[in-house]
């Protein structure tokens, strides 16, 4: 299991560094619900939404 308390240390440093962070668990890893890895099938449906989710975003500069 992932120690939160060291990825938002690393978020925040990076946000004051003017970054825009986006954090996630795959499905069936950290918190997330199910236990299931496919290995890439269902992994790369995860990472596109949550880059479809950022389009989405109007503070989100998809140039950058």
């Amino acid at each position: 299991m992932t120690d939160w308390t060291v990825i938002i240390e690393i978020v925040w440093i990076l946000r004051n560094a003017g970054f825009q962070v986006l954090c996630f668990d795959f499905r069936g890893h950290g918190e997330s619900d199910g236990h299931t890895i496919t290995h890439r099938l269902l992994e790369q449906q995860d990472v596109l939404g949550a880059w479809n989710h950022l389009m989405t975003r109007h503070d989100v500069d998809p140039a950058a």
